[in-house]
């Protein structure tokens, strides 16, 4: 039998997703933080700008810190590769943000829509975080997420109370300085909220932000009770949520009110210094389901006209 001597073609491979339009592709890209999303712009001539269409931005100095360290394990010989060393690490968070900004300004990038910081290293820098967030505050903006390291102080942008008409997601974490002004014109499609240990320049802070959301739906709230207030009280008449978890080593009796006729689920833990908890459920007819954990002592619990209101006693209980 005579042998062929034809050659075998090889199959070819054809690139369905780069095929794919520019708004679908962007979709898919809309579930990768922005490092991962830069990365595809090595693929091809066709990705290479394609990440600045995508309405997000969305960076964690975590990442990054990772990415360090991993090659700094691989390093054969860090004291002969020094030099090396020096110029493969010498940009920062910082710098990495800023050209990141700089060429979705060069292209003619989308608003963004979604924007996220997560900055919890040694490297921070206040001026160049209120200017990102000024940056993405632009009428099509609909999540914000801001996270600062607990050991340092971020003040929030006053523009972010009056020019955030579009937000419906807000969630400020750990080292933020909530100081809402007095001439704010609040947010008035904010539907969700939360506050980490978030801190408050006043004892009417927390109030004042509230009363700056008509519609809000959602509230996620971590917070310390300091020692010269023993009140706290929640008033939100459009409220359905509401996840509270309480901090305080106070030694004395605590007044929560919350006010909120339209309030479904609720969710309070109380924390104190001390490793014994005990829960609590209760379930009206104000509510699809309520759970209480913490330690605490439940002295008086009452439901007049949709306000509940609680006063329990920051207590040790000692289990049998």
């Amino acid at each position: 039998m005579a042998k062929s001597t034809s050659k075998r073609q090889k199959p070819t491979v054809m690139d369905r997703i780069s095929n794919l339009s520019d708004s679908l592709l962007c979709h898919i890209l809309w579930f990768l933080t922005t490092k991962e999303a830069v990365v595809t712009s090595i693929l091809s001539s066709r990705w290479k700008t394609l990440w600045t269409l995508v309405p997000k931005f969305d960076f964690d100095s975590h990442e990054f810190e990772r990415i360090s360290s991993s090659d700094e394990e691989q390093s054969p010989n860090q004291h002969d590769n020094q030099d090396y060393g020096n110029n493969r690490y010498r940009f920062t968070f910082t710098h990495i943000l800023t050209r990141a900004w700089a060429i979705r300004n060069l292209n003619n990038a989308n608003p963004i829509k979604h924007f996220r910081l997560y900055w919890d290293s040694n490297d921070f820098d206040p001026i160049h975080a209120e200017t990102w967030v000024r940056a993405a505050l632009t009428p099509d903006l609909e999540v914000l997420d801001v996270l600062i390291g607990i050991s340092q102080r971020f003040n929030l942008p006053s523009t972010l109370f009056n020019y955030a008409k579009s937000l419906v997601v807000l969630k400020l974490k750990k080292g933020i300085v909530v100081n809402p002004p007095s001439s704010s014109f609040g947010f008035p499609s904010l539907k969700t909220l939360l506050l980490q240990s978030v801190r408050y320049t006043n004892g009417d802070t927390f109030s004042e932000l509230l009363s700056c959301c008509p519609v809000l739906q959602n509230l996620y709230l971590e917070t310390y009770i300091p020692n010269y207030d023993n009140n706290f009280k929640i008033t939100v008449p459009t409220l359905k949520t509401l996840h509270l978890s309480l901090y305080s080593n106070l030694q004395r009796d605590c007044r929560l009110e919350i006010n909120a006729p339209a309030l479904k689920y609720l969710h309070f833990r109380s924390l104190h210094l001390d490793p014994h908890f005990t829960e609590l459920k209760l379930v009206c007819g104000m509510f699809s389901h309520a759970c209480f954990i913490g330690l605490l002592i439940l002295q008086y619990l009452s439901l007049r006209r949709n306000t509940l209101n609680l006063t329990f006693a920051m207590r040790k209980i000692i289990p049998s």
